[in-house]
């Protein structure tokens, strides 16, 4: 019993405890890396692959693709679908997953957020308008920003550069979501997509079922 309660704690913390993806830009360069625990993987600029490792013997690739894939076998009943059906079923599908996508959401954080614009343009008077449209731009994205996720800025700076010969924009930050979140959003999601599936395929079928009993009675 002891033992059974020691590993649903253990497994509890790891479900809490928070994925972060960690990204920056500066100097044209973006760099993002994913960190859970103790492991971090960088995912921008892509690490270089070493030699050999992603090398295929010949007609690998063909014998690959000639071999048959269940799941590609099993959406192409999607291709039946008229467009009536596709108008019906997006919206639904949308408005399915528009709850748990903003659940999602709700719990993801956007910490030590750091935004530095340095404003420039072709002389002060054009440098100042940019200016001021840059402070909209960014005031109404942080707004937007702010109704979706949890947002923690930091440090927010726009200034305009009347010596510089472009705007420099630099930026920091981490988005963190805990694996219990993100699990739950996934089986959702992946329960109405099964739903939205089978019922496509209802119809494929009636509709089939239907164009073969009028060829009979024909």
């Amino acid at each position: 019993m002891i033992i059974a309660g020691t590993i649903l704690l253990i497994l509890l913390c790891l479900l809490l405890w928070p994925a972060v993806i960690s990204f920056s830009y500066s100097e044209k360069t973006a760099r993002v890396a994913v960190r859970y625990l103790f492991i971090r993987r960088q995912i921008l600029p892509a690490p270089k692959k070493k030699k050999g490792s992603g090398e295929e013997k010949p007609g690998q690739e063909k014998k690959d693709k000639e071999k048959e894939n269940p799941l590609s076998r099993r959406l192409s009943v999607l291709r039946d679908l008229t467009l009536d059906d596709w108008l019906e079923l997006i919206p639904r599908l949308a408005e399915q997953c528009a709850r748990p996508v903003r659940v999602f959401l709700r719990r993801t954080t956007l910490a030590r957020f750091d935004l530095k614009i340095a404003v420039a343009g072709e002389d002060a008077g054009a440098a100042a308008v940019a200016y001021g449209r840059w402070q909209a731009a960014v005031s109404n994205l942080l707004g937007a920003l702010g109704r979706l996720i949890r947002l923690k800025p930091r440090r927010i700076e726009i200034y305009p550069d009347f010596l510089g010969e472009e705007t420099v924009v630099e930026t920091r930050g981490e988005i963190r979501a805990c694996p219990l979140a993100i699990l739950s959003a996934v089986v959702q999601l992946a329960l109405i997509a099964l739903k939205t599936y089978r019922t496509a395929c209802k119809r494929v079928r009636l509709r089939t079922g239907a164009g073969a009993a009028k060829g009979q009675t024909s």
